[in-house]
């Protein structure tokens, strides 16, 4: 495949998690109390959290998925992002896998809360597989691009360094 072709591809990919990204956080924005109810009930350090406080690491989180979704669909601090990215799944990978140990889990909410609230153990086998695919497409994103196989990281304006 010639390396145009998949730059193309490289690039198409990041989009596409960032998209993603993007799309579970407005699916957390639309219910942001069910979520902070989820942050309670999964996070070990926000068991005793105040409602407003966990509103407010909830309203962070979809926040911080925004930015970091739409980062990587513009390419806009590409490097940085895909590791803040691969940063997230990983936590939420770590989140979920304590769920696993629950008789009844709490759904996760990663891309929107079921309607019972309730999730299931298929549900966090399946969010642990899709982390690990996405956390593998930054992966790979990030090393094709690093190796040299392309030309060059595509960068934006604002990364460049502006001469005297």
């Amino acid at each position: 495949m010639s390396s145009n072709k998949t730059e193309i591809m490289a690039g198409m990919a990041q989009a596409l998690v960032g998209v993603l990204l993007c799309y579970a956080a407005v699916s957390k924005a639309l219910a942001i109390p069910m979520f902070a109810f989820v942050i309670q009930s999964t996070v070990p350090f926000a068991g005793n959290a105040s409602t407003s406080t966990l509103i407010v690491l909830a309203q962070a989180v979809v926040f911080v998925e925004i930015f970091v979704g739409s980062s990587l669909v513009l390419h806009f601090y590409s490097r940085f992002m895909r590791l803040a990215a691969i940063s997230m799944f990983v936590a939420f990978s770590g989140i979920l896998s304590m769920q696993l140990t629950e008789e009844n889990p709490i759904s996760c909410g990663c891309l929107g809360i079921s309607p019972d609230g309730m999730g299931s153990h298929a549900e966090i086998v399946f969010g642990l597989m899709r982390n690990a695919f996405l956390i593998a497409i930054l992966v790979a994103v990030s090393v094709y691009r690093k190796c040299d196989f392309s030309q060059s990281e595509p960068t934006d304006d604002s990364q460049q360094v502006q001469g005297v």
